[in-house]
């Protein structure tokens, strides 16, 4: 049975699209659980690079580089005004999968 691939960033964002994946690919017994949390990289300056260089605007920024210099004052101003204590959190949205082979 073939299954729909979708080839961007959040191709896995919806756990039905995890578990037809699984399950086409003979697994069974798919759980998915979310985990969000918030998450730090640090300060200002340093989440600053986290997000330049991974995730979405990561991937972004590597394809079109000529925008960095225009998308970072932008992005370490948002960082910024999150940042509490020295720290920056951010929101995080993972999946816990477990299957049976």
């Amino acid at each position: 049975m073939p299954i729909a691939v979708d080839p961007s960033p959040y191709s896995f964002e919806q756990a039905p699209a995890i578990e037809q994946v699984l399950t086409a690919s003979g697994f069974r017994d798919v759980v998915i659980e979310a985990l969000d949390v918030r998450i730090t990289a640090g300060n200002t300056a340093s989440t600053l690079k986290v997000v330049t260089r991974v995730g979405g605007l990561g991937k972004a920024l590597r394809e079109n580089p000529n925008l960095l210099p225009v998308a970072e004052p932008i992005v370490r101003s948002a960082l910024a005004a999150r940042e509490r204590d020295g720290l920056v959190y951010l929101g995080s949205a993972t999946w816990i999968v477990t299957a049976t082979a």
